[in-house]
């Protein structure tokens, strides 16, 4: 597997603005114009990728609007998705064609990444299990219990009513503090991904390792409050 640049938010907006990359967004047509696109980027549907950067450059243009990119410039084609799902296929499939190193703003946090976080209060972290199951086993400290049947629900809520019934302030949608969300094994966390970014949460991020790599790292656990 060929390495991938993974960009954060930030650095991939400023770098749209700079046109330094270009950013193609593999979700089908009737899914963006549902739920909007990040500014400057281009649709090509998963299903159409493979034949569509097999095009030459006058065919790929005339098709998809857009200059195709150079294969051998790294890091100047960054793909995204909603949840990440599409976006490992599609670097499969751009690598069988020459894309050496392609980017993506579908980084999933490590344990060092959000224990780092989670020190310096750099991420709000979301655990997506029930309550039941956080009883029985802890939780990450300062993570806050947000089950995945209650998520679309509470993210639509004002903030008065968020802060009394989960205790927290609700995230904002702009700002520098990481929405980190867990579970137990990561298996639900791509949905739960989608949910929020449908709510309007751009830079979120899924720790697919969940509790279980926590704790194989031995990260400290507190007890559910």
């Amino acid at each position: 597997m060929a390495p991938v640049k993974e960009f954060e938010f930030s650095s991939l907006k400023e770098a749209l603005d700079k046109k330094e990359v270009t950013l193609v967004d593999v979700r089908n047509h009737s899914e963006l114009k549902e739920s909007g696109k990040i500014p400057g980027s281009f649709c090509i549907p998963l299903p159409e990728l493979e034949h569509a950067f097999s095009m030459d450059e006058g065919t790929f243009e005339s098709t998809y609007g857009f200059s195709k990119p150079n294969r051998e410039v790294p890091s100047t084609l960054v793909i995204t998705c909603r949840s990440g799902r599409r976006v490992q296929i599609a670097l499969d499939q751009l690598e069988k064609l020459g894309y050496g190193q392609v980017g993506t703003n579908m980084a999933d946090y490590t344990y060092q990444d959000l224990h780092e976080a989670v020190v310096s209060g750099d991420a709000v972290v979301i655990d997506i299990r029930n309550k039941k199951e956080l009883e029985e086993t802890g939780q990450i400290p300062n993570s806050h219990c947000i089950p995945i049947s209650c998520l679309e629900k509470a993210f639509k809520m004002d903030q008065d009513t968020f802060l009394q019934e989960y205790g927290f302030d609700k995230p904002a949608k702009e700002t520098s503090r990481k929405l980190v969300v867990s579970d137990f094994k990561g298996q639900r966390v791509p949905e739960a991904v989608d949910l929020l970014k449908k709510s309007g949460y751009e830079d979120v991020r899924p720790y697919k390792g969940g509790f279980e790599d926590w704790k194989q790292h031995n990260g400290p656990i507190e007890q559910y409050r």
